[in-house]
């Protein structure tokens, strides 16, 4: 969003905006046990070198703390300094000295139709709770509490409803239209200041941080538009993840079991499914293979099932599902996700199940 924010602002005339000066946070570390690091500043070198007809400076900050941090010194000589700060995706919570350095105050554009969805993760929620409709909002920041400033200009968006919409679809539509907004706020600022009004804080609603645990799903609680509706609104960083339970009997008879992550990718709701017709009604986490699809069906906790075309055991590579009914010997309506202590129906010969005397694999009921 700040990238799409500051290509639009890079192309307004100068009439408008003299300068640009923008700051990035430190580089964050990413990837496994976080050996990667991610430079924040590369797309927007790449903005800053491409516009050329006004002055554009970038300061990278190198810091402990937020509060640690002063304002740089401006690049524009002729200036007296800055005269507006704008923060788009920061991920800070700016102190009061930093608000005070500029005489016009500081902004933000916020994804979401405040005071609904305060927080980080305002597009996440709004997909995760279904919302017909969202927005932007132009505010002025706060001292005291994330997203609490008055609001300056907003645009309501109904979110489509010929096809599910996708994070990054949704990203893409609010970060466009907030820049949009922003400019349109810039032109006529002073007005939108003098008139901005104040939240009301009886229908303040909160978008936390979306963590890792999130995506972690029981197919026995949770139903099929709740997975769906996960998926698309955090499969993007943290892939949407649950249990299935590898039994294998032992040559003694001794039955030994492993519960095993597993990352299910692409997930979409059927219109119809085996599992619908299945005699007696399967259990929630019950596997199915769909032949007309192509696609694997699970059965949730309300009897309604979701499709997926690719799946991803912790540690492996990620497959097409039809390789995980081979590779782990499941037959179609009988395999179970979940994670499953019970050893009194475990016998050879059952899907998902490996008899190591016989070094057979069944090829219907593996349990997850």
């Amino acid at each position: 969003m700040s990238v799409l924010t500051l290509t639009v602002l890079a192309e307004r005339p100068e009439s408008v905006i003299r300068s640009i000066e923008v700051v990035t946070p430190p580089d964050r570390r990413t990837g496994r046990k976080l050996k990667e690091i991610s430079p924040s500043e590369y797309p927007i070198l790449s903005i800053l070198q491409q516009k050329e007809n006004r002055e554009k400076t970038h300061h990278y900050l190198r810091m402990r703390t937020i509060r640690s941090v002063s304002l740089p010194s401006s690049a524009d000589l002729s200036s007296t300094g800055f005269d507006l700060g704008v923060v788009v995706s920061f991920g800070y919570f700016l102190p009061p000295h930093i608000l005070h350095a500029f005489p016009k105050g500081v902004i933000n554009v916020h994804p979401s139709l405040l005071p609904k969805y305060r927080g980080a993760a305002p597009m996440q929620h709004t997909i995760m709770n279904g919302d017909v409709k969202t927005g932007v909002t132009v505010q002025e920041l706060d001292e005291k509490v994330f997203d609490a400033g008055k609001i300056l200009l907003q645009e309501e968006w109904k979110i489509p409803t010929d096809k599910p919409i996708m994070f990054d679809s949704l990203a893409g539509t609010l970060g466009l239209k907030g820049a949009t907004l922003l400019v349109k706020t810039l032109c006529n600022y002073d007005i939108y200041k003098e008139n901005a009004t104040t939240q009301v804080t009886t229908q303040v609603t909160h978008a936390p941080k979306i963590t890792k645990d999130m995506a972690f799903i029981d197919f026995e609680t949770m139903p099929a538009e709740t997975i769906e509706r996960l998926h698309r609104a955090i499969g993007h960083q943290y892939p949407i993840t649950t249990y299935y339970t590898l039994w294998r009997i032992k040559r003694s008879l001794k039955i030994k079991h492993k519960h095993i992550s597993m990352q299910l990718f692409n997930i979409y709701l059927p219109i119809k499914s085996p599992a619908h017709i299945a005699v007696p009604f399967p259990d929630p986490g019950t596997i199915f293979w769909d032949f007309d699809t192509k696609t694997m069906h699970v059965v949730c906790a309300d009897g309604n099932v979701i499709g997926l075309t690719h799946i991803k055991a912790e540690s492996r590579k990620e497959i097409p599902a039809y390789d995980f009914f081979n590779g782990y010997s499941v037959r179609s309506g009988d395999g179970r996700f979940g994670a499953f202590d019970d050893e009194s129906e475990i016998e050879p010969g059952k899907s998902g199940e490996e008899d190591e005397e016989s070094g057979d694999k069944g090829k219907a009921r593996g349990k997850t």
